[in-house]
């Protein structure tokens, strides 16, 4: 199987939270008191094998698994890179995102 971008992760000292956008991450931990500073955390990404890879890994992954196009040089591969592009649909009923091309959820 191809490894593909599952998801944007922050990882902290004790644990890594995964979401749809870095930003929603940053606000479920902020909802649930979890208060680290920001330089005791790396953002991230998971992929569909539950590895955690920094951005510019990340990036590579997602353009090799037709995720995302490429960005221009000098800018940090962002969630909405792959989200917002129109690559990848939702399934309503299975809560996830889904290659329309391939019609397997991930």
């Amino acid at each position: 199987m191809l490894t593909h971008i599952r998801a944007a992760a922050i990882k902290y000292s004790d644990r890594i939270v995964f979401d749809r956008c870095h930003a929603d991450i940053l606000h479920k931990v902020f909802q649930e008191g979890f208060t680290e500073k920001a330089e005791q955390r790396m953002q991230g990404f998971i992929t569909n094998d539950l590895r955690f890879v920094m951005r510019a890994e990340a990036y590579q992954i997602a353009l090799k698994a037709g995720q995302t196009t490429e960005i221009p040089q000098g800018r940090i591969f962002l969630s909405e890179y792959i989200w917002s592009d129109g690559a990848w649909d939702w399934d309503d009923e299975k809560k996830t995102y889904y290659l329309p091309d391939v019609k397997k959820v991930v």
